[in-house]
């Protein structure tokens, strides 16, 4: 049965389980099925998209001859709170941002780091705020809770935004593992709204994408069978025991290997391992 047609028939099944009415006061608040298929489709089609995108960007890079110094950009965020999108608009309170910039033939350049403020906490929520912090990140979620040791500095939102425009330096593409690509996005996108500015221009990809593309760019030809294998190899976490990786104030503060400028150095350090031995 074609997509459209299930859609269709799906929904009148829906309608059916309701009366047949398509009066909303006897519908739940929650979504149709024909806009969970949608949307699903329309989440479908963005993947392609995203993986077309990074694989021209190397095959770009390899014809250009530059693969080796272009730089590349990974973002990890750590957060206290991500409600469900319905029946009402998610809620994301942000708790950090990382962003590592790294080239084949200089590895790891530089990672900015950050700080957001929280943002108002919806009500009943606030436990489980406390329990992430808690049982993660370990960023505190209150001003007065901060114990005396490093200095631990909020910035606004308009600030962080324009530290990462700065930071990309007119790049609009960001790698992340798949999982947290939908929070990375999430949370750049609430930055932008509570602070009012234009949001940025930028695309979180498929991290294991970029590291299956680099991994078979070189002379050498295939090292990595399929990009499942090296999202596997990215998931090991080879580097998690690995000292000075994470910001100041986890460093000193926490015994954490969450802080997200840890989480990017590692996955970095090995697209790096596994790389940059095929391009000598």
């Amino acid at each position: 049965m074609p997509d459209q047609d299930l859609m269709v028939h799906c929904d009148l099944l829906w309608r059916n389980r309701n009366g047949g009415s398509g009066d909303s006061s006897s519908q739940p608040r929650g979504r149709s099925v024909v806009e969970i298929l949608k949307s699903n489709k329309q989440r479908e089609v963005e993947e392609k998209e995203k993986i077309k995108s990074v694989r021209e960007m190397v095959e770009m890079a390899v014809l250009m001859g530059d693969v080796k110094t272009k730089p590349f950009y990974v973002i990890q965020t750590n957060i206290f709170l991500q409600t469900e999108e319905y029946p009402d608009p998610a809620v994301i309170l942000p708790a950090e941002i990382s962003i590592a910039r790294f080239s084949l033939q200089d590895g790891v350049m530089e990672v900015y780091q950050a700080f957001p403020e929280p943002g108002e906490i919806p009500l009943g929520y606030k436990r489980i705020c406390l329990e992430n912090s808690k049982k993660g990140h370990r960023v505190p979620l209150e001003d007065d809770s901060i114990e005396p040791g490093v200095e631990f500095v909020r910035h606004s939102d308009g600030k962080i935004l324009e530290d990462i425009s700065s930071f990309l330096s007119g790049s609009s593409s960001v790698f992340s593992m798949p999982r947290y690509a939908v929070q990375c996005q999430g949370v750049l996108g609430t930055l932008a709204t509570r602070g009012n500015t234009i949001p940025l221009t930028i695309s979180v990809l498929s991290l294991p994408m970029l590291l299956f593309m680099l991994g078979n760019s070189s002379k050498e030809g295939q090292t990595l069978p399929s990009i499942n294998i090296a999202e596997a190899e990215l998931e090991k976490e080879q580097f998690m025991f690995q000292p000075g990786l994470s910001c100041s104030w986890h460093e000193v503060m926490t015994d954490t290997s969450e802080c997200s400028s840890a989480t990017v150095f590692r996955w970095c350090f090995t697209l790096l391992d596994l790389c940059c031995q095929h391009y000598k």
